[in-house]
């Protein structure tokens, strides 16, 4: 079973730190699995790539250092200590956003190990996200009053949205979550099956998060046509695989295009 500590915190998102961890070691090593090393790819903006056993597809966690030294972690994953001594060192963990209900592995662990940090949910994943951990704020209540818009896509479920994350260089950061998926060809039978259903080889908005956001075929066809002319948009991180770094806007463009209504014949050929 696990415990939950049911409290509501209300101050901003500069709280002090305590680095001391106030989950046990054997009870946050329960909560580690594989994962690649911290990746930059971009100042003030991270990402690590978690394997899950009971996950088909690897989950990333998005690291966005803000205000100076305060971390916001999206879509946490839990860590070995050295790499959490890593990230520690980057700054202040200081908001937690569970970009989906659906992505509440390691939240509890994360909530012990840093009993100030700010958790943060979309609203409409809020009420089930509750029944694991106290939320504090909403994402559409709580990003705008800093400096961070959030919004929902529209033509799909309101249980995650999109953050926006600006950069130093004026551009912004997408930080999407299941909406696109970017992971490559996997080996062995589970890799077949990813493959056969239409989930690896290139980014793409995959059939299960199809059904599962209740995607509107023709209606996230057209934001994500429109995500493409944007110019302020220097990357994209995903929830599932990798990173768009480059030539972002053709990427989304031909993610848009399979939304087509003729595009399901060239799904099938590249499946």
């Amino acid at each position: 079973s696990v415990l939950v500590t049911m409290a509501i915190y209300a101050g901003t998102q500069l709280r002090p730190f305590d680095p001391t961890p106030r989950v046990s070691t054997s009870e946050w090593q329960n909560e580690v699995f594989p994962h690649s090393p911290l990746e930059e790819l971009a100042p003030n903006l991270w990402t690590v790539r978690g394997e899950f056993p009971s996950s088909p597809l690897p989950r990333n966690m998005v690291v966005y250092r803000y205000g100076g030294d305060s971390l916001l972690l999206h879509s946490v994953v839990a860590l070995d200590e050295p790499t959490m001594r890593r990230l520690e060192a980057l700054g202040k963990p200081s908001i937690m956003v569970i970009p989906n209900w659906d992505h509440w592995a390691h939240i509890v662990a994360f909530k012990k190990r840093y009993p100030d940090i700010i958790v943060v949910c979309p609203e409409a994943s809020r009420s089930r996200v509750e029944q694991r951990l106290a939320v504090d704020h909403t994402c559409e209540a709580y990003f705008p009053r800093h400096g961070m818009r959030f919004h929902v896509p529209p033509g799909m479920d309101p249980v995650e949205g999109i953050l926006e994350l600006p950069l130093r260089d004026g551009r912004v950061a997408l930080a999407m979550n299941d909406l696109i998926t970017n992971v490559s060809h996997q080996r062995g039978l589970r890799g077949l099956l990813l493959r056969l259903t239409g989930s690896t080889g290139r980014p793409r908005v995959i059939p299960l998060v199809r059904r599962g956001l209740h995607i509107d075929r023709a209606v996230v066809h057209d934001y994500l046509d429109a995500l493409a002319r944007r110019r302020d948009v220097a990357i994209i991180t995903t929830s599932h695989g990798g990173a768009l770094t480059s030539n972002v806007a053709a990427v989304v463009a031909d993610v848009a295009r399979d939304l087509a209504p003729s595009a399901g014949r060239r799904e099938r050929a590249d499946t």
